[in-house]
């Protein structure tokens, strides 16, 4: 997606007035445009809230469904489960292309919603059907490498490959997206996300073959897409017609963010991938048990992206060079003070256990490949945000060339280090590539963005995390228990965060977006869109 050409260029189709965005006219009176940024901040509030109960409900049913499925399924059949997920997953990026967020730009850029919505869909169901075949074609040869026909699994990939279908219809969303009333978009998302539960908790009951258990997916996305055609025409009155023309334009705007969203997850799932080559399925079981957690985690990261990325975006587009840089090295700040405990608490806990207690017998393998893991969780989560700082700049590319990088170090090393090392060889492979990454992404953003580092705010969480490790070392003298150490970790950091000062008074006027109409330059900015998918979510 092209925010800008060059740094500080003004941006085609954004308004030069909040009152373009907010639909009142030029010279209006004063009451009459104060009307309108209220009315404009009220969505902004609601659409934001919308995405965090999203968030909140796809990580609560999710794992929950995970939780169940796993302790449900022999290793054997775990591991066919988690291979057809990541795969499906990779292809979703095909079919999907980002093409929501392109939709949300055009819309917001007063073309003509119709036209855009169509397009979009058209373009995404070709996608589907070529997503579809590629999983197809994938497991055909992760067959033949292994020497064995994959029936079951084929079945399970074409069942699955229904999230590409029923995703498509999702991009109507694209219109409430743009008009700030992002809970019209979310409503049909949580029904999906909560159908999907009930089904499964309905086929475990029934005891179903693992296969069959997509057919929730199936089920969720027929009654969801119902749901969001029917909010999408009786909001809008528009009839849904996809269409071909205007789709080239649409896909090679996309084309960038969708190659590099395909090598990120990519290489996010590298590891995962290699060993469904070439290890038993059972192995793949024990890897997904101590990945799967890491990214659920992850996922909380994109809070701090979905608040940030459109302030920044907006002092970008103002041209506003130092509240950038501040709204970037505060958004640093937070990601390492949201998860520098989680990684503290990983290191110290007796996951053993607690991986034999949460998915069953035998998955204490996942312990030492889940602590190393949560090493990369910062540098990744860092990483994501860098993302959107290039999308906020206008040079998507950049992310395309540091995901290339990244694959091609994970893609390397496995063969050499996975066969000695095992588990946690690929765990560390997975590191090495992560922090090849983040320090790329470093060096570019210094490169092309008013790049600052927060050095008093690090080094008091650096002082921090020192006081916890020891606060948790302590408590384990007395007790080892995870939910011990965990609250202990909840209750103590907050305080430690407050005591510290980590986030200063000041931070508080940079978050406050409708102060002086960022809010609604932000909406109406190219790159904005990126605030409708956050970052990618697991299935």
């Amino acid at each position: 997606m092209k925010v800008t050409d060059q740094p500080g260029a003004e941006p085609a189709g954004v308004p030069e007035s909040s009152s373009a965005v907010s639909g009142a006219p030029t010279g209006a009176p004063d009451h009459a445009l104060a009307d309108e940024s209220a009315n404009w901040e009220r969505r902004g509030a609601a659409s934001s809230l919308s995405e965090f109960a999203r968030l909140g409900a796809f990580l609560v049913f999710n794992v929950a469904a995970f939780l169940l499925i796993i302790r449900y399924l022999p290793k054997e059949q775990m591991g066919w489960y988690a291979l057809v997920n990541v795969i499906i997953n990779l292809a979703f990026v095909v079919a999907d292309l980002s093409m929501d967020k392109v939709a949300v730009r055009r819309v917001t850029q007063r073309e003509d919603p119709e036209e855009v919505i169509g397009a979009a869909v058209g373009v995404r169901l070709a996608g589907s059907v070529l997503a579809t075949l590629a999983t197809q074609v994938i497991f055909f040869a992760i067959g033949l490498a292994r020497g064995e026909l994959l029936l079951e699994v084929h079945l399970a990939a074409l069942l699955a490959s229904s999230q590409f279908f029923g995703e498509s219809f999702f991009v109507v969303g694209a219109v409430f997206q743009a008009q700030l009333r992002a809970y019209l978009d979310v409503a049909p998302r949580m029904v999906y996300v909560v159908l999907r539960f009930a089904f499964t908790l309905l086929l475990l009951a029934l005891e179903v073959p693992w296969w069959a258990l997509f057919l929730a997916w199936v089920g969720a996305y027929a009654v969801a897409d119902v749901v969001a055609y029917g909010l999408f025409r009786f909001k809008t009155g528009i009839h849904l017609r996809p269409r071909v023309r205007g789709t080239r334009l649409l896909v090679r705007e996309a084309l960038t963010l969708g190659v590099a969203g395909l090598l990120g997850l990519a290489t996010v799932q590298s590891g995962t991938i290699y060993l469904g080559v070439t290890a038993p399925p059972e192995t793949v079981a024990i890897f997904n048990a101590a990945i799967l957690p890491i990214q659920y985690l992850s996922l909380f990261g994109s809070v701090i992206a979905i608040v940030a990325f459109p302030l920044a975006s907006a002092a970008w587009i103002r041209k506003d060079r130092t509240r950038f840089g501040r709204i970037d090295a505060t958004a640093r700040t937070a990601i390492l003070a949201l998860f520098l405990p989680v990684s503290i608490l990983l290191f110290q806990a007796p996951l053993a256990e607690l991986l034999n207690t949460s998915f069953g017998p035998g998955y204490d393998a996942a312990a030492q490949p889940l602590r190393l893991m949560s090493i990369a969780l910062i540098l990744a989560s860092l990483m994501v945000w860098a993302g959107f700082v290039f999308l906020s700049i206008g040079r998507p590319r950049l992310i395309l060339a540091i995901n290339a990088l990244c694959l091609t170090v994970g893609v390397s090393a496995y063969p050499f280090v996975a066969p000695r090392f095992g588990l946690p060889g690929v765990a560390a492979v997975g590191i090495v590539a992560t922090m090849v990454g983040a320090g790329s992404a470093a060096l570019l953003l210094r490169k092309f963005a008013p790049y600052s580092f927060d050095i008093r705010g690090t080094f008091r969480l650096a002082i921090l995390g020192v006081v916890l490790w020891l606060a948790l070392s302590a408590t384990r003298i007395v007790s080892d228990n995870f939910l011990v150490l965990a609250t202990v970790t909840a209750i103590a950091y907050p305080l430690m965060v407050i005591i510290f000062q980590i986030f200063p008074k000041s931070l508080l006027d940079d978050l406050r977006a409708t102060a002086d109409g960022s809010l609604e330059l932000a909406a109406a900015a190219p790159g904005s869109a990126q605030l409708a998918g956050g970052v990618d979510e697991p299935h």
